[in-house]
């Protein structure tokens, strides 16, 4: 009830012109197994390309555990019932207001139920004992999302990705950040509310002709973010002139990689997730289209790496992991092309000083990450 009254609050603000939807959008989560998805919403409409969106939301099915023992069973029932809040952009200025291609970002709270996936009932870790309850876990926890998607008049399509903010379960007998992101792909099916006045289209035009004006420069402050497979990155962008611009950011990534543990004489996995904060410098080769087209960066920034032993044991002492986290700078180097003001692509690869106990100490010190890049001026920036 509080994300509707907060979403009516924002539409009823003197300065901007609102149009209210309501809705559905039917999904999926994952690829295989397919959980299903359900969300009942409401969307109020700027006359900006800015709408925010209440939603209450549903998922139910089987679903893989990627942190799971790969020698038990790594499918979870698993469900969830919240409540969410989404920004939406739409990027398009020739599109009618509310249509097109569009990026997403979103908070909420869901409650998870985890159940175990076995026809027997019997506990993925014991075998030979019986569980009288198939319940494993239930949980509420707040999440971030991030997502793209395309939005006809009335049907669209939508992909998003959500991260749990907490980082266990804590009645779990299963390792720190399991089920901890998904993705999930959605139908949408958007309809206007009964009551609303029509005479917009001179709203609409005007508007539209004033995004479609051809500018000499791009204006100088953006906001946006970096979506990737294994994380995102939020970030401010100020551009000096026709070529230079500085780009303070927020990162995170999640993701495992492997070494061969000599001793051992296998190869383990580790899960690695960083935090850091960024400072890129960018260099804008063509100037016929400010801010836009081929791009060289180079960056320093500081991380917080946290890395876990993705192998885990059960002991007379309990459930153990060999565990690192630490503090180090880095410094980054990458390319981008935007196609355009707002959508680009760039590949980014990060360099640290970070030594871990792990046998090989080169784990988790280096990375690299492909994204889309999404970004929009600031109201009043100066062109």
């Amino acid at each position: 009830m509080a994300l509707f009254v907060f979403t009516a609050m924002a539409a009823h603000a003197e300065d901007t012109a609102w149009r209210h939807y309501i809705g559905t959008r039917l999904g999926g989560v994952g690829v295989i197994p397919l959980a299903y998805s359900l969300s009942a919403f409401h969307e109020a409409q700027s006359n900006r390309n800015l709408s925010i969106r209440s939603a209450l939301e549903f998922t139910n099915g089987k679903e893989f555990s990627i942190y799971g023992r790969a020698d038990t069973n790594e499918i979870m029932n698993v469900s969830r019932i919240g409540a969410a809040v989404d920004f939406i952009y739409y990027t398009s200025s020739k599109r009618p207001i509310g249509t097109g291609f569009f990026v997403i970002a979103g908070m909420g709270a869901h409650r998870y139920d985890i159940k175990y996936n076995n026809d027997d009932n019997s506990d993925p870790c014991f075998p030979d004992e019986s569980v009288s309850n198939g319940l494993m876990d239930r949980h509420t926890a707040a999440s971030l999302s991030l997502g793209i998607g395309y939005q006809g008049k009335k049907i669209g399509v939508e992909l998003k990705r959500y991260i749990r903010l907490d980082d266990s379960f804590p009645e779990s007998i299963y390792e720190e950040g399991m089920l901890r992101s998904w993705f999930q792909s959605s139908i949408i099916f958007r309809f206007p509310m009964s009551g609303q006045q029509k005479a917009e289209s001179v709203r609409k035009l005007n508007y539209r002709d004033k995004k479609s004006e051809v500018l000499e420069s791009a204006p100088r402050h953006k906001i946006g973010l970096r979506l990737g497979i294994t994380g995102y990155s939020i970030f401010y962008e100020h551009q000096f002139d026709k070529h230079w611009a500085i780009r303070p950011a927020i990162e995170l990534t999640t993701g495992m990689e492997s070494y061969d543990d000599i001793p051992y004489g296998s190869p383990r996995n580790v899960d690695v997730d960083r935090v850091g904060l960024l400072m890129d410098a960018i260099y804008h080769a063509h100037t016929l289209e400010n801010g836009s087209k081929f791009y060289l960066l180079a960056g320093l920034g500081v991380h917080k790496i946290n890395m876990k032993d993705a192998e885990f044991m059960i002991g007379a002492d309990g459930v153990r992991y060999t565990e690192y986290s630490g503090l180090t700078p880095t410094l980054s180097v990458g390319l981008g092309y935007y196609f355009g003001r707002f959508f680009g692509l760039e590949y980014k690869h990060t360099f640290s000083a970070l030594k871990s106990h792990f046998y090989d100490e080169s784990v988790g010190r280096n990375w690299g990450q492909l994204t889309a890049s999404f970004r929009i001026p600031l109201a009043g920036s100066p062109k």
